[in-house]
């Protein structure tokens, strides 16, 4: 009798332990969601990478549906051989009322690693409105290259 309520008791507790840990993660997932803004990107094929490691602070998504900012980019020549960027955001969800539109003309003369800083920038830009109305959104800071450039050791 002692060795059945002895095996039964072991056996219950990973099951307990599992239980536990499953509603802690859930719960951790809620928060993180709440949040952190979700984002999904699309247009932006040859830079999403480099875009999502130098704007870490967000999640992204994978379906559109999800997110809530849709951000469209849509590349289109210009008549002096560049390329004019319109970043469409489109707020979804609780987001839903908030919408922009951000322009980002590239001179014909940028590589690649200029259009990439400058996309990257400009998302971060289009992302204020919306990341203000969240959770922490004390912790973000808006700075101009001008007030950077008065700091002292810049």
């Amino acid at each position: 009798m002692l060795l059945k309520y002895t095996l039964f008791k072991i056996n219950l507790l990973p099951i307990f332990c599992v239980c536990l840990l499953t509603v802690e993660q859930t719960n951790g997932q809620n928060t993180d969601a709440q949040k952190n803004l979700k984002v999904f990107l699309d247009g932006l094929d040859n830079y999403d990478q480099y875009i999502k490691v130098h704007i870490a602070y967000i999640d992204y998504v994978r379906e559109r549906l999800t997110a809530d900012v849709h951000i469209l980019a849509i590349p289109q020549s210009t008549a002096s051989s560049g390329t004019q960027y319109t970043l469409n955001f489109y707020g979804q969800g609780r987001f839903s009322s908030k919408n922009d539109t951000l322009k980002y003309a590239v001179p014909p003369t940028a590589t690649d690693d200029e259009i990439r800083q400058s996309l990257t920038q400009l998302i971060k830009l289009g992302l204020v409105q919306y990341q203000s109305h969240l959770p922490g959104f004390d912790k973000l800071s808006v700075v101009s290259t001008d007030e950077m450039a008065e700091q002292p050791g810049h």
